[in-house]
């Protein structure tokens, strides 16, 4: 092992002996719903913004360069262009899978929570809006 790795080793090793570990607050809160919470939301809601950008643009590129692909095979030759033409189908399969993805989870999870809130009367579907459709997230501005 070279000195540098055992020395980081050593270390973390180091780190969690004599660090003091850090005690938890004798009172503790239960949250019913997590969901109806304003910051969970809100940081739901960033993370749906930040899915519904990735299931825009990954599909656009992987397209984008398909195409480049399949443009540089057509010009060099026939040999490459079969191999390019099936690399291009998948990077389009890909593609529709990569879209696809966030609403086929957001119907299994709706089944799932569908038959849980019959039983349990809970609210978790909030969640589940706030990430797979951030505009019809509910979250209040800090001070109202």
């Amino acid at each position: 092992m070279k000195k540098k790795h055992l020395y980081i080793l050593l270390f973390v090793l180091g780190l969690f002996v004599f660090l003091n570990p850090v005690m938890a607050a004798t009172t503790t809160t239960t949250i019913d719903n997590p969901c109806g919470e304003n910051g969970v939301k809100l940081a739901l809601r960033i993370v749906g913004y930040a899915i519904f950008a990735v299931k825009i643009i990954v599909p656009i590129v992987l397209i984008i360069y398909g195409t480049i692909d399949v443009s540089k095979a057509v010009i060099s030759g026939a040999d490459s262009l079969q191999k390019n033409l099936v690399q291009f189908a998948k990077r389009c399969i890909a593609a529709i899978l990569v879209f696809m993805a966030p609403g086929i989870i957001n119907g299994i999870f709706n089944l799932i929570i569908d038959g849980y809130e019959d039983s349990t009367g809970s609210e978790y579907k909030m969640c589940f809006t706030c990430l797979f459709n951030p505009n019809d997230c509910e979250v209040k501005r800090y001070g109202e």
